[in-house]
């Protein structure tokens, strides 16, 4: 990781680092850290570094504890033969919902890119996220309008 951070520092890009998100495994109504020390060791290297952290691995475990154990399995989708999902694999409603932290992320702590943030995509708090239900989520048409056909078509 501190490679890559000197290596892109090289090429004049602007660096964030961004901890794993959680998996979705819980112990007694909290988030149970099943990837340590790997954000410890993101978190490190960017304070190191001084390079800007979103820490997707703490706001996606306030997102999941907000809905709570059950309400937090409709982020995922059903990949096990059971029906049941893998604590890994994200939902439409769940990508949105960790997209939503990750910009979070970098308006608090990447201000020079924040300002490329459309106005429009106001703050976001994992602990109240946008939906409670995957019958609220609603993806809005794409405003884009291909004037050319798809390659492959």
């Amino acid at each position: 990781l501190e490679s890559w951070v000197k290596q892109i520092r090289e090429k004049g890009a602007t660096v964030i680092i961004c901890t794993p998100m959680n998996r979705h495994t819980f112990t007694n109504g909290k988030v149970t850290d099943s990837l340590a020390p790997y954000p410890d060791k993101v978190r490190a290297v960017a304070q190191l570094d001084k390079v800007p952290l979103v820490d997707l691995n703490k706001m996606s475990a306030t997102l999941y504890e907000a809905l709570g154990e059950v309400g937090s399995n409709q982020l995922f989708e059903h990949q096990t033969p059971e029906g049941k999902h893998d604590g890994t694999h994200h939902s439409p409603m769940g990508a949105y919902e960790l997209a939503r932290c990750v910009t979070e992320g970098i308006r608090q702590s990447c201000p020079e890119l924040a300002k490329h943030i459309k106005e429009e995509v106001k703050p976001f708090d994992p602990a109240h996220p946008d939906f409670q239900s995957e019958s609220e989520f609603k993806v809005p048409p794409s405003t884009v309008k291909l004037t050319m056909t798809p390659l492959g078509s």
